[in-house]
């Protein structure tokens, strides 16, 4: 009796340490949906300092996904994107990513492993310029030659 009292109470006061958050969107380019766009769930402190959980948007560009943590590391939640939408509106493989983040309030961080509030990012068209957003440093590899006036050898 005195085992299962210490094992029910010690699943109680493990469980009140763990915190989750969910959220949950679409994302656009422009008109069309953002398809395959990594969204990660990202959380500042304790031991799990960074992703909480990643997900894929579908091929409408929707997303959900949820994770846990203990209470330390759920400090400061948000939604994370990296995406090459250009501001004309369209997905070009060429352009350095851009990175967007969206905080999620306190208020959507859950008591317990399972998540019960769901933020609604709604509809984001990543074609206009967003608050937070970054644009990734990086070196376009080119594919054309240096000097491609140069005429070729015999």
């Amino acid at each position: 009796m005195k085992i299962f009292l210490l094992t029910v109470i010690f699943s109680f006061s493990s469980a009140a340490k763990d915190k989750s958050v969910g959220a949950q969107g679409q994302l656009k380019c422009g008109t069309a949906p953002l398809p395959l766009t990594e969204v990660t769930l990202w959380a500042e402190g304790g031991e799990s300092d960074g992703v909480v959980a990643k997900a894929k948007t579908d091929e409408f560009g929707n997303f959900r996904l949820s994770g846990s943590g203990d209470s330390s590391g759920m400090g400061k939640p948000e939604v994370r994107v990296s995406h090459q939408c250009s501001e004309s509106g369209v997905v070009s493989q060429t352009e350095c990513p851009r990175n967007v983040s969206f905080a999620i309030p306190a208020s959507f961080v859950s008591d317990g492993s399972k998540n019960y509030y769901w933020f609604k990012l709604g509809t984001r068209n990543l074609a206009t310029k967003q608050p937070n957003e970054q644009q990734a440093n990086c070196t376009m590899v080119s594919t054309t030659p240096a000097n491609p006036e140069t005429p070729e050898s015999p």
